[in-house]
């Protein structure tokens, strides 16, 4: 048929490219998140929840609630990102919800300040550090963000 030497060529350019791995037939870019963020705050009443890059979120009346369910999700979505070899359409996704996105911006912000800082203070002891989750508190959000561990 007119279509196989065509997707012949593609899969054949698809094979010498990095991140790439074969499911079947077909193939997906991998790509695993560098930084994963939690982030929690008041919203219209309710406690709101979300993850980027994952663009997991969840809504509850508690805010200690809201944290242990978006934690759940969250753990859930990474167990099928690991299953699938971290497909890049999944793992890494603009935040669909605006008021989320606008909080985000902050968190960035915080984060990169205090990044600075570390690294400004003492570059060496940065590098060595074991612990890989920080967390943050700015206006009316608090989470934390991680370097993820993957096994």
């Amino acid at each position: 048929m007119y279509f196989l030497p065509i997707i012949d060529y593609i899969v054949e350019g698809l094979e010498k490219l990095d991140n790439v791995k074969i499911f079947g037939e077909i193939k997906m870019s991998s790509a695993k998140p560098k930084l994963v963020i939690l982030a929690v705050y008041k919203r219209d009443g309710e406690w709101r929840g979300f993850c980027a890059p994952y663009d997991v979120s969840t809504n509850a009346s508690t805010k200690k609630e809201a944290q242990s369910q978006l934690e759940k999700l969250v753990d859930l979505y990474e167990d099928g990102l690991k299953k699938y070899n971290f497909p890049q359409h999944l793992s890494v996704k603009e935040i669909s919800d605006e008021q989320d996105r606008i909080m985000l911006e902050k968190i960035i912000e915080k984060i990169t300040d205090d990044l600075n800082q570390k690294m400004h203070k003492n570059f060496v002891k940065y590098q060595l550090e074991t612990q890989k989750k920080y967390s943050y508190r700015i206006e009316n959000i608090s989470g934390y963000y991680s370097e993820p561990v993957y096994s």
